[in-house]
């Protein structure tokens, strides 16, 4: 008698239609989900993705696992007001997704950090009307 392979656990795919409001229930409600980003174009692509999301601090894998930088950026106060949106979040999670493959996807998977692994990043939350210093860092090597 042969065995059979163990199966996948099916995986529902969910789409978040009002982005343009800063708005997706998934990402929302969720400490640990999948964004899938598609690429449309015939030749390779790089985007910054913008998520909404209700918690302080998230990590961000790509497809091979390596942890990607990530920004939370404050949803401004007009989007938070605009009639009909119904969400908790107040922040977005932005990452840059690298090389997308001509017509194809890349999947990228996103965890809530605990409270001890937030207070251990050293993150850069920026908000509207304040002032931000950016700045390169230069290593001298011998050679």
């Amino acid at each position: 008698m042969q065995s059979e392979a163990p199966k996948a656990p099916a995986v529902p795919l969910k789409s978040c239609l009002l982005l343009n409001v800063s708005q997706c229930d998934v990402s929302e409600h969720s400490s640990q989900f999948v964004v899938t980003v598609y690429n449309p174009l015939s030749h390779p692509v790089s985007h910054h993705v913008r998520v909404p999301v209700s918690g302080a601090s998230y990590t961000v894998q790509d497809p091979t696992g390596k942890a990607l930088t990530v920004q939370m950026v404050p949803i401004p106060q007009p989007v938070i007001e605009v009639p009909g949106r119904v969400s908790p979040a107040t922040m977005v999670l932005v990452f840059l997704a690298s090389d997308l493959p001509p017509l194809g996807f890349r999947s990228y998977f996103i965890s809530q950090n605990s409270h001890t692994d937030h207070l251990e990043q050293l993150e850069q939350h920026v908000h509207p009307g304040e002032d931000v210093t950016f700045g390169n860092s230069v290593s001298a090597t011998a050679t």
